[in-house]
């Protein structure tokens, strides 16, 4: 199982949810525990502890090194390993800059964080780590560009980019 960046923008419009209400769920970086004790069990911390949840990332334990750890961290991709999973490249660089900001902070600015990080990356490169064949018709890099900086606007994105992904795989003719 690889988490990609088209599973991140999905599980992500789930969240905005999460982002309207008039207390927005706060998020920690790492260093806080992606998973930290909850009253009766382990609750997600980090944005890539709650993205994972949905996208069936191995959870880390508290107590884990990983569990404090970046998503791009040795420690981080030892534990996905240890369970056959894998986070691609560009998902690794959002879900790592989002992960990043200290303290307390809802989806929407580290939303515009990771943005911003995986925006100054060069896709090219990115890609050229990712050992799997891209998906037919899809410019990534001009999904990273037109992805939006708001979060309350991620499901219009989504769609379009699920219809296109539709759109891309039907066979020719029909």
């Amino acid at each position: 199982m690889v988490l990609d960046l088209y599973e991140v923008v999905a599980g992500l419009r789930a969240l905005a949810d999460l982002d309207r209400q008039s207390e927005p769920y706060l998020y920690n970086p790492p260093a806080g525990g992606h998973w930290r004790q909850g009253e009766e069990y382990p609750e997600p911390g980090t944005v890539s502890a709650m993205l994972g949840e949905d996208h069936v990332l191995a959870a880390t334990r508290p107590g884990e090194d990983a569990n404090t750890a970046s998503v791009d961290s040795p420690a981080y991709r030892r534990h996905l390993a240890g369970h056959a999973i894998a986070i691609d490249p560009l998902a690794e660089v959002y879900l790592a800059a989002a992960d990043a900001l200290p303290g307390l902070v809802p989806l929407r600015d580290r939303h515009r964080a990771a943005l911003a990080a995986l925006q100054a990356a060069d896709i090219a490169d990115l890609l050229r780590h990712d050992p799997r064949t891209p998906h037919p018709g899809e410019d990534i890099a001009a999904i990273v560009r037109e992805l939006p900086a708001d979060v309350q606007h991620l499901e219009d994105f989504f769609e379009g980019w699920y219809h296109q992904r539709e759109a891309d795989a039907r066979p020719q003719g029909r």
